[in-house]
């Protein structure tokens, strides 16, 4: 939008301005944001036009910005002084960032969730009487209590999210803390792997 420095008047207006405010070109040209009640906050426009006229621009300017149905839309002002036949005049660019910013927030909620979420798994995990240890579809540890890391007491550092289990299987039997059967021999890793990986196999 193309607005009059002197007195804040719209001088011209794109469709991209038609279609954020609800207002028609013919609406807008001769009167002022004010007029048309596009500032969810005056206050806020006036600081915003102070930094205009003591920089000569603002980027990305926070802007609540109430449309002709009285919706309001979160906004980003960029704006610079320009002359126009010797008149001094701001140039405007209003860019809609409101799904964005609700975006935003969903995925902080959702992430706030799974936090919570994952501390709850946490706690009823170490409270349990037994050694747990939790994998993702990948084999993967992403989750244990004090009594399972217990078992690897010799290299506690070898326990960590994102592990496989194959890795941790043999560095436990290669501490030489389980005599494997003999009848497994050097497949006993093997074997413990499939029935790890399906609970149903009889070892």
């Amino acid at each position: 939008t193309l607005v009059r420095a002197a007195d804040g008047h719209y001088l011209d207006v794109n469709l991209e301005f038609e279609r954020q405010t609800g207002f028609a070109r013919h609406e807008a040209i001769g009167r002022t944001a004010l007029d048309l009640g596009l500032w969810y906050s005056a206050e806020l426009r006036e600081e915003m036009l102070r930094e205009l006229r003591a920089h000569g621009s603002v980027s990305e300017w926070d802007f609540a910005l109430r449309r002709r149905d009285g919706t309001v839309r979160q906004t980003l002002i960029d704006a610079a002084t320009v002359d126009v036949a010797g008149e001094p005049c701001w140039l405007f660019i209003i860019r809609d960032i409101t799904l964005r910013m609700q975006a935003e927030t969903a995925l902080r909620e959702s992430e706030a969730k799974i936090t919570e979420a994952y501390a709850m798994l946490n706690d009823a995990i170490e409270s349990a009487p037994a050694a747990i240890a939790v994998y993702d579809a990948d084999d993967r540890l992403i989750a244990w209590n004090s009594r399972f890391k217990g078992f690897f007491a010799f290299d506690p550092e070898s326990v960590h999210v994102g592990v496989d289990f194959v890795t941790l299987i043999r560095k436990f039997t290669e501490s030489g803390q389980v005599v494997r059967p003999q009848r497994a021999g050097e497949g006993w890793v093997e074997t413990r792997t499939r029935a790890h990986r399906n609970p149903s196999h009889a070892i």
